[in-house]
């Protein structure tokens, strides 16, 4: 397992709009990938569509996303260096949820902040978290 302090993008032409800020779709695909780096930052990672690595040991079934959203407070622009963090903010039985904010790296200032909502499932039902996960998320 190693550290976790968020993760780092710097942002590409084709991430911004016509105005030149930043689409916003793009700050969900970042909280997403944070939140992927998050899970590895834990032994956690998804090789496959049903199976989850917790630790090298094979777990059936992997997260996907029920709900979203996201507030953009300042805008970002074409070549700017971001950094995403995420921190789980609510864990019940089948549901985990982030709280995500994206930064700007130098000053810190908070451009967005949003959550992401997963659901773990098992073929095409919700299931309960494995234990695995939960003990790696605690």
């Amino acid at each position: 397992m190693c550290a976790y302090d968020g993760t780092l993008f710097r942002i590409r032409f084709h991430d911004t709009d016509h105005s030149g800020r930043v689409y916003f779709a793009n700050y969900l695909k970042w909280m997403d990938d944070d939140i992927t780096e998050f899970f590895r930052s834990k032994g956690i990672t998804f090789p496959d569509t049903q199976i989850t690595l917790v630790n090298s040991e094979s777990v059936e079934g992997t997260f996907v996303i029920g709900e979203f959203g996201c507030r953009i407070h300042a805008p970002s622009r074409f070549d700017d260096v971001i950094r995403v963090r995420s921190k789980v903010a609510e864990l019940r039985t089948k549901v985990l949820r982030f709280e995500s904010e994206v930064l700007d790296a130098n000053t810190e200032r908070k451009l967005a902040s949003g959550s992401i909502t997963y659901i773990w499932v098992k073929g095409e039902s919700s299931a309960p978290i494995p234990e695995q996960i939960l003990r790696c998320l605690s």
